[in-house]
């Protein structure tokens, strides 16, 4: 797992696989781990990038 920092924003991220790049976006109510079921099939082909909606998790106060 990796981290990214703008100003107070850190996004927590992962990548998996090998191939072209496939970014993995979760939504507002969700997070990276909602990829867990279809991932492993999906970096079998791809190089896979996960991370969180760091916008509502900072603004909420929850570490991404």
């Amino acid at each position: 797992m990796g981290t990214a920092r703008n100003g107070d924003v850190e996004l927590a991220f992962d990548v998996e696989g090998d191939g072209p790049d496939l970014l993995l976006i979760a939504g507002t109510a969700s997070e990276r781990a909602l990829w867990s079921l279809v991932r492993p099939a999906l970096a079998q082909s791809w190089r896979t990038e996960a991370f969180c909606d760091a916008v509502t998790r900072f603004l909420a106060g929850v570490p991404a």
